[in-house]
């Protein structure tokens, strides 16, 4: 059949025409990921044996079956470090062991579905951090890079255990759902869904589903599957999944939602884990008119108040202002808590109040959107330490990594850190005078006293005035300051942010100096400002 012929013929034209692209093709991705990593991340993590140069409590659970113990496994005198000619394989095995969300490894400004993948176990969220440890947003450092603070921060999200952000919660074997779901070698699809994991785990992610055909996707799970990847759809709102009645963990970033209703969640009393990352919750508040543009959206007060398991709550990059005082007040096992790039000003004072089981509060990169009048820019500047009540923190015994990076906070209050002895690691890198040159961020005595198991501690380009000169601010820290966290592995405390001079600025066509959100013109120092 001629017709046929020519129809194979131009089939197989188009084939080579279109090869597989790296974004399809996690070898192709890892490759590029592990020969940026070594040369970006140098010294962070030896991939040969899992050993990492600053861990956390945390980095030991994944081996160590969840058990709490600094993990010997990761410790270089446990284990013979793997020599440099071993670490690109070794990274390469391990990168192809992650989970990979077909999506464009490099960040790209024109859509806004990477920050969707800035947390999460999975190979999307660390080639993230392997992007902003090289300078992204406003500028690559190229390899440069493992020279900069943001190396320091961000490459510490790239091992095998993820640094706490490139994370999630491991269940008794220690293991994360993204885990379970890629080591399913053999998986089968049922309408939009594949299932996998003995028919536990369905993963419907990418496949542009809308409100309008949903159900029929999910018609096709069984009443006790345990967790659905639903992220990187088109859905406005939370599908009906009141049968699910086992739900463990439902992924949902990387949507278009708009809304929520306390009824959302409340038939999966067994849920753990909830990802509202990435969507758009609260925008339908910001005002229309293009002068002020500040979201003003209040969480259902009852949303999570039946779902006593629940053990992660990932609100990450929404437009929400408010959070109901008793949000949390039923979520006693609740492990994570994360609100970044919302547009909350503050926090009420009993929020986390009986939380003792809470390990990670990030609140960093608030004022999604948000402008004065005039068009003035506020992400960053918006969240001060007016925001955070002085006994907020008061029963989260537990709490081991505290994260508010990229916000306005000048001072850093010892009370807050009174009944928190367990703080591995603070990150608040660009705040203080990052938001306002006249407020260099300020660490009051007794912080560290208050933080003896402190290990990892950054607040980089928050002591940076920003004026045309270019005048840096006195270090704020020094290593009498620290005499009693025998614990310390990590400060990042100097400015590698310099303004730009003009040459730069008309390469880049932006012209004379003029802020640029919650950036300023910036260059990486070639050497350290401490």
């Amino acid at each position: 059949n001629v017709l046929h012929l020519g129809f194979l013929l131009a089939l197989s034209a188009m084939a080579q025409q279109a090869p597989a692209v790296p974004r399809d093709n996690q070898f192709d991705v890892c490759t590029d990921f592990c020969k940026s990593a070594l040369t970006v991340c140098e010294g962070t993590v030896d991939w040969v044996t899992g050993t990492v140069a600053v861990p956390f409590t945390r980095h030991g659970q994944e081996r160590t079956g969840g058990k709490r113990v600094l993990g010997s496994t990761y410790n270089s005198k446990a284990r013979k470090l793997g020599m440099p000619s071993e670490q690109f394989d070794a990274c390469h095995d391990t990168c192809m062991g992650w989970m990979y969300f077909r999506h464009e490894a490099q960040i790209s400004f024109d859509e806004r579905y990477f920050n969707g993948h800035n947390v999460g176990d999975n190979l999307n969220c660390r080639y993230n951090h392997l992007n902003f440890a090289q300078g992204i947003p406003r500028f690559y450092f190229d390899l440069q890079a493992s020279e900069s603070e943001a190396a320091a921060q961000h490459c510490q999200h790239i091992t095998p255990d993820g640094g706490w952000v490139c994370t999630d919660i491991r269940d008794e074997s220690g293991m994360t759902p993204s885990q379970h779901l890629k080591n399913s070698v053999l998986r089968h699809r049922l309408g939009d869904c594949f299932f996998a994991a003995d028919n536990t785990i369905a993963d419907c992610h990418a496949k542009a589903l809308r409100d309008d055909i949903i159900d029929a996707a999910l018609a096709w799970l069984p009443d006790d599957i345990e967790y659905i990847f639903l992220n990187n759809n088109a859905l406005q709102s939370v599908p009906n999944i009141s049968r699910f009645t086992n739900l463990k963990g439902i992924y949902l970033e990387n949507n278009s939602i708009k809304s929520l209703h306390a009824a959302s969640f409340e038939k999966n009393t067994q849920i753990e884990i909830i990802n509202l990352g990435n969507n758009l919750i609260g925008i339908d508040t910001v005002p229309k008119d293009g002068v002020s543009v500040r979201p003003d959206y209040e969480l259902p007060r009852r949303l999570l108040q039946k779902l006593p398991n629940l053990r992660l709550f990932s609100l990450n990059y929404n437009y929400v202002s408010k959070i109901p005082t008793d949000f949390f007040v039923n979520n006693k096992n609740i492990e994570v808590i994360s609100l970044l790039g919302n547009s909350f000003t503050e926090f009420p004072e009993a929020l986390l109040r009986g939380l003792t089981k809470l390990e990670l509060f990030a609140f960093g990169q608030q004022g999604k959107n948000s402008k004065l009048a005039g068009g003035i820019q506020e992400q960053g500047k918006i969240f001060t330490e007016a925001g955070l009540p002085d006994t907020i923190f008061d029963d989260c015994v537990s709490l081991q990594y505290w994260s508010g990076f990229v916000n306005g906070i000048s001072l850093v209050k010892a009370r807050w850190f009174q009944n928190t002895p367990n703080i591995e690691a603070i990150v608040l890198f660009l705040n203080g005078s990052a938001a306002d040159p006249s407020k260099p961020l300020v660490v009051e005595p007794g912080v560290f006293a208050n933080l003896p198991n402190l290990i990892d501690f950054s607040m980089y380009s928050s002591d940076y005035h920003g004026t045309p000169a270019g005048a840096l601010g006195p270090p704020p820290l020094s290593p009498s300051n620290l005499l009693n966290n025998k614990k310390i592995l990590g400060v990042l405390d100097g400015s590698q942010f310099l303004l730009a001079p003009k040459s730069f600025r008309q390469l880049v066509g932006l012209g004379d100096f003029e802020p640029l959100g919650m950036y300023p013109e910036i260059l990486p120092l070639p050497f350290s400002t401490t």
